[in-house]
């Protein structure tokens, strides 16, 4: 009985080895036929996301960088997860062949039910692309008052990373930076948010969408419970590419270009609300963790 247990454990993690085998195999004849750039080309399966992620040689191990990590691309957690039910198997502890089993099914029945939602992809672009600008928005504009918060939007590892091409990411995030006057937002308790007034999406040639918006950039000073709202105007141009899919971003689409100048804005803010010199404590740079 032990010995046809410890069969099965190794039979196991034999055949995910052959599995992965013939998965590489197989990708490597579709990469052909498949378009990277092309939602609806990469979204018919995960297996075909996995052979454009693989062409462009994106590393898919959990401790990489949150912006690309699709975790139902990542072999070894299923490797993982298949040699912890065959030690258990092995081992013929029951309790731990239970938990293994359920981890493994868990897994399992989340990337079915992940892959049933990308297949779709493709029918809600329009929504997407809506839904993408928000989150760009969102990084673009959205302040705290604690000081890390800043070290957190701006982490190259992050997900929000991924939302953007290398070209926006530097300049945006060098804006953000220069921007950003921490002292100021730390002695006014300061929040700034934003809220979509207006969307205007027009789909270009080549899987691009032009997105012209109307923001409302909303400030709340919690020290003296003060407020104020700016409306500014925005436009956003959106690519898509199977490199820029991951577990928030199914669609693979990223920030190409904007005109988005947030400069004036923080510089109204600054002026309307002027903090004196040598009042509040003074900031603290706690490291992110």
């Amino acid at each position: 009985m032990k010995y046809r247990l410890f069969t099965a454990g190794i039979f196991a993690v034999s055949s995910l080895s052959v599995l992965l085998g013939s998965l590489s195999s197989s990708q490597a004849v579709r990469a052909v036929s498949t378009d990277c750039g092309d939602p609806e080309s990469y979204s018919q399966s995960l297996d075909t996301l996995g052979t454009c992620r693989g062409a462009a040689g994106l590393p898919t191990a959990s401790n990489e960088s949150a912006a690309a990590y699709m975790t139902c691309l990542d072999r070894s957690l299923e490797a993982v997860l298949t040699k912890d039910l065959a030690e258990a198997i092995e081992a013929e502890d029951q309790q731990k062949i239970r938990i293994a089993e359920l981890s493994l099914d868990t897994f399992k029945r989340y990337c079915n039910d992940v892959e049933s939602e990308f297949i779709q992809v493709p029918e809600r672009m329009d929504e997407l692309v809506q839904t993408h600008v928000e989150h760009l928005a969102d990084v673009i504009w959205t302040r705290l008052w604690q000081p890390q918060f800043i070290d957190y939007v701006l982490d190259p590892h992050g997900y929000a990373r991924g939302y953007f091409s290398e070209p926006a990411w530097q300049t945006l995030s060098a804006d953000i930076l220069e921007t950003y006057d921490a002292q100021w937002f730390f002695d006014q308790e300061a929040m700034l948010s934003v809220a979509l007034l207006d969307q205007d999406v027009a789909e270009l040639e080549d899987h691009t969408w032009e997105v012209k918006v109307t923001l409302a950039v909303r400030l709340y000073l919690g020290k003296s419970d003060e407020r104020l709202e700016l409306k500014h105007d925005e436009r956003y141009l959106i690519g898509a590419n199977a490199k820029y899919v991951s577990d928030t971003n199914f669609a693979g689409l990223y920030l190409i270009e904007t005109d988005a100048d947030i400069a004036p804005v923080f510089e109204t803010i600054y002026e309307t609300f002027p903090v004196q010199k040598g009042k509040g404590d003074q900031v603290k740079d706690t490291p992110a963790d």
